[in-house]
C-alpha cells in the first residue's frame, strides 16, 4: 500500500495531458502509463512524461483517472494494486480502476537526449505569436506546421504569415506540427534537446514534452515580407473588442477567427457563431478602399497590446516590431454591412 498527496499527483498527471489522443489512434494512446516512478503519455506526434509519487507499473484510462482525482476532497489517498486493478482510498470513499499490466506504448523506445541546452529567451513567446498563422487544413501538411530555422520561427497558411526573429540553437531547420509544439506555451520550459526524430523540451519540475520533428523543406516566404505599405494608427482598446467578438467566434473552436473590415475612417470587428454575432466599430486613420481580413482574436489582442501602428498596401496588412512581423492578405468585403451594424458607426 502507498500513500500519496492527491493534489500533487493530480497536478503532475495534468502536466502530461498533451501526449493524450482525443481518440485511440494507437493502443493505449488515451491512457497514462506508469513506469519506474514516471507517468507517460504518447499519441505518435507528442510524448510527455513527469515524475509522480506513485510507484506502480501499468496503463490506466486517463480521462476517468483525472476526472475522479479532481473531484476527490481528500488530501491523502491510499493506493493498492494487483495485476488487474488499482484501488484509491480516501476517508469513507474509494474508487477502483482497471489496469493494463502490459504497457503497449513505446515509452522504452522513445529517443532520450544525451544533453540539454538552455531554451533561448522569447522561444515560448515566439511559438505563441506565430502558431495562429499555421493552417488547420490537414491536407496541406507543411502549412499545419511551425517552421523553426536557426534564425527565426515562423508559420504561414497562405493567407497570413508570422515570423519571430530568434536564434533557436537548432543545428538545422525543422518542421513541427502546430498542434504539437503549441503545448509548450505556459509550461515554463527552460531546456531543449534534439534527437533523430524528436524535439524535446523540459521544465524545472522535470516535465518532458517531446514533439515529432520533420526535416522537409519549408516554403520560401521571404518575398511576402518585402512590401511594407502605408502606415495607419491602430485604434485603442482593440484587444478588448477582439475579446468580446471571440465570445461568438470561439464556437468554431478548430478555426476561431474574427473578421476585421477597414473602410474610410472606420475599423469593424465581427465575430460570428452558431447562435449569433457580435460587431464593434472603432475610428481609424485609413482613407483607402474597403478591405477585410480574418485573424485569431487572441492574436489580434496581442497585436493591439504590443503595437499602435500597422502598414496597409493594396493587398496586405503588416505589423512589425524588432523581433516579430505579421502579414495578412487583404481582400474585398464578401458581404454587406447589416443595418444594425451600420448604425453603430453613427
Amino acid at each position: 500500500m502507498q500513500t500519496v498527496k492527491r493534489e500533487s499527483l493530480l497536478n503532475q498527471l495534468l502536466a502530461v495531458q498533451p501526449g493524450l489522443a482525443d481518440r485511440e489512434i494507437i493502443e493505449q494512446s488515451s491512457c497514462i502509463a506508469f513506469v519506474k516512478g514516471r507517468a507517460f503519455t504518447y499519441n505518435d506526434e507528442v510524448a510527455c512524461s513527469a515524475e509522480v509519487p506513485l510507484k506502480l507499473t501499468g496503463a490506466i484510462p486517463a480521462k476517468t483517472l483525472l476526472s475522479i482525482l479532481g473531484k476527490m476532497p481528500d488530501e491523502d489517498l491510499e493506493v493498492e494494486e494487483d495485476a488487474a486493478e488499482i484501488v484509491f482510498k480516501g476517508k469513507g470513499r474509494r474508487f477502483k480502476l482497471r489496469k493494463e499490466a502490459k504497457i503497449a506504448l513505446p515509452v522504452d523506445k522513445l529517443e532520450t537526449p544525451d544533453s540539454w541546452l538552455k531554451l533561448p529567451k522569447h522561444f515560448a513567446e515566439a511559438i505563441e505569436m506565430v502558431r495562429h498563422s499555421a493552417s488547420s487544413d490537414k491536407s496541406r501538411f507543411k502549412l499545419t506546421c511551425v517552421h523553426l530555422s536557426t534564425e527565426h520561427i515562423e508559420a504561414c497558411d497562405n493567407f497570413q504569415l508570422s515570423r519571430f526573429r530568434v536564434k533557436t540553437g537548432l543545428k538545422k531547420s525543422v518542421l513541427v506540427k502546430k498542434s504539437s509544439i503549441e503545448h509548450i506555451v505556459g509550461m515554463g520550459m527552460t531546456e531543449m534537446a534534439e534527437t533523430d526524430t524528436w524535439l524535446h523540451f523540459r521544465n524545472p519540475a522535470g516535465v518532458v514534452l517531446s514533439c515529432r520533428r520533420y526535416v522537409e523543406k519549408y516554403h520560401d516566404v521571404d518575398g511576402v515580407l518585402k512590401d511594407k505599405g502605408k502606415p495607419i494608427v491602430l485604434p485603442k482598446r482593440l484587444g478588448d473588442a477582439a475579446d468580446r467578438a471571440s465570445v461568438f467566434s470561439a464556437e468554431a473552436a478548430s478555426d476561431n477567427q474574427v473578421r476585421v473590415r477597414l473602410s474610410e475612417g472606420v475599423l469593424r470587428i465581427r465575430g460570428v457563431g452558431e447562435v449569433g454575432w457580435y460587431s464593434e466599430t472603432r475610428k481609424v486613420t485609413y482613407d483607402g478602399p474597403e478591405l477585410e481580413f480574418l485573424i485569431a482574436p487572441s492574436l489580434l489582442g496581442q497585436i493591439a497590446d504590443k503595437f499602435r501602428e500597422a502598414f496597409v498596401s493594396s493587398d496586405q496588412l503588416r505589423v512589425e516590431g524588432p523581433e516579430w512581423v505579421f502579414v495578412t492578405c487583404l481582400g474585398k468585403p464578401t458581404d454587406k454591412v447589416s443595418k444594425s451594424e451600420s448604425s453603430d458607426e453613427k
